[in-house]
């Protein structure tokens, strides 16, 4: 008897380097059905794609169909056609998001097929999210009345009253809003669709999963499956030795101008203030795309002896970065009076903790980095803070504080075999 199959739409998925894509490879990687993967044939359309090739990650249960197209447009309708040419081959349709793309194309072919179990994954909210902020038109920082909240001056007002370059800043930001408008507007009308077609909606930790059940979608709440992040114990290299006895700080994965290292740079430049020698002590190695704010910073700061960034790394390299590191630095963005707790789960959190390196996380006190920080005992949460980030530092580069304390059966839950059987527990229930 064949082994069910199931066909998988993810706008990320090796040979593409993306977190979305590397989640989804150790899940299916792992589990007991076989899948087509549909993703791009060309990785770099996004503002997430990076210029790596990951074909060395194969899974012998997974074959990879990569689209034609590039457009999000025509790659949804390249997803449903091939899906209508094949669709006697499978057994479920599984949707990855972000992009919002593939939930698209789930909801086409939903409604051409009924019948046919669907599983969404929701990688991030559709809705409702920090990331996709609508701001209110009388936010517009170029309007008079926020001009004169600044200044508190009426004569800079009156000269600003006809001023051309602040009339088309006005325009720009209008036409920028519009568009944002536009954006979520289309966001929630497909989260809405997905939730009423869908038989299972997945989402990686219980404070998104939460959140994405209140209001008008509490309804939908018993179609709720979680499937957090994993690590695959299969995949991590050997780790290299040290040349150097300084703590080797890592950071490995995508920085930006909302989750940015501006804070941990902070703390750095502090502690160097008390100990201009603290070069002799550790190193802060980051791999990936680092915002140009962050760059800057760091000249700004002086710390080029102690701060180095880098590119782009493959996601076996980057394991083995993990694995020979002292510390592991994990930062998420700062959604503080804006989320009561953090509600997204940073896939390499389950990378570091999978090569039982200690953790130096950035994060708020509550929520999904904070949940695995605590139940693991893998290193030290600190908040927003170059402060409280300074004391932290100080305490392990200068005393050796290292608190982690790892526990095997704490830890096995999040192993990708682990993980894996359990969503295939629940697809199985789904097919029945």
């Amino acid at each position: 008897m064949s082994r069910k199959r199931g066909f998988v739409i993810s706008w990320f998925y090796p040979p593409g380097n993306s977190s979305e894509g590397l989640v989804t490879y150790k899940l299916l990687k792992n589990s007991r059905y076989d899948y087509d993967v549909l993703t791009r044939g060309s990785h770099k359309a996004d503002m997430f794609d990076r210029s790596v090739d990951e074909s060395d990650l194969t899974a012998e249960n997974v074959r990879v169909v990569q689209a034609d197209a590039v457009r999000n447009t025509d790659w949804i309708n390249e997803a449903v056609k091939y899906f209508e040419k094949n669709r006697d081959k499978y057994d479920f349709l599984m949707t990855r998001c972000m992009t919002v793309a593939a939930h698209v194309a789930g909801i086409k072919i939903k409604k051409l097929y009924p019948d046919l179990p669907w599983l969404a994954s929701f990688g991030d909210p559709l809705v409702d999210s920090p990331y996709l902020y609508d701001a209110k038109r009388d936010e517009n920082p170029f309007w008079l009345k926020h001009i004169y909240r600044r200044t508190h001056s009426w004569r800079q007002t009156v000269r600003d009253f006809g001023s051309t370059e602040r009339f088309l800043h006005k325009i720009l930001w209008e036409k920028q809003r519009r568009k944002d408008t536009q954006e979520t507007q289309y966001y929630a009308q497909v989260n809405r669709e997905v939730y009423a077609l869908a038989d299972r909606l997945i989402f990686n930790n219980t404070h998104q999963m939460k959140r994405a059940f209140t209001g008008e979608y509490k309804q939908f709440e018993r179609k709720g499956l979680l499937v957090g992040h994993s690590f695959d114990k299969a995949l991590y290299p050997s780790a290299t030795a040290k040349s150097d006895s300084k703590l080797h700080f890592v950071y490995v994965g995508h920085l930006d101008h909302l989750r940015n290292a501006g804070v941990l740079l902070d703390g750095i430049a502090k502690l160097k203030h008390r100990d201009p020698k603290l070069y002799q002590k550790a190193s802060f190695e980051f791999y990936g795309h680092m915002d140009d704010a962050d760059k800057l910073r760091i000249y700004n700061l002086g710390l080029m002896d102690l701060v180095k960034t880098h590119g782009d790394i493959g996601y076996l390299e980057s394991l083995r970065k993990i694995a020979s590191a002292d510390w592991t630095l994990l930062i998420d963005a700062n959604f503080n009076g804006v989320l009561d707790d953090y509600i997204f789960l940073p896939a390499k959190l389950l990378d570091y903790v999978g090569a039982k390196r200690p953790v130096f996380a950035i994060s708020q006190p509550t929520g999904a980095t904070a949940d695995i920080m605590q139940e693991l005992h893998c290193g030290q949460l600190a908040t927003h803070d170059s402060d409280e980030i300074y004391l932290y530092l100080a305490k392990i580069i200068e005393q050796g504080y290292n608190p982690i304390v790892y526990n095997q059966d704490r830890l096995d839950k999040y192993d990708a075999v682990k993980v894996a059987d359990a969503f295939d527990r629940a697809v199985a229930e789904l097919l029945q």
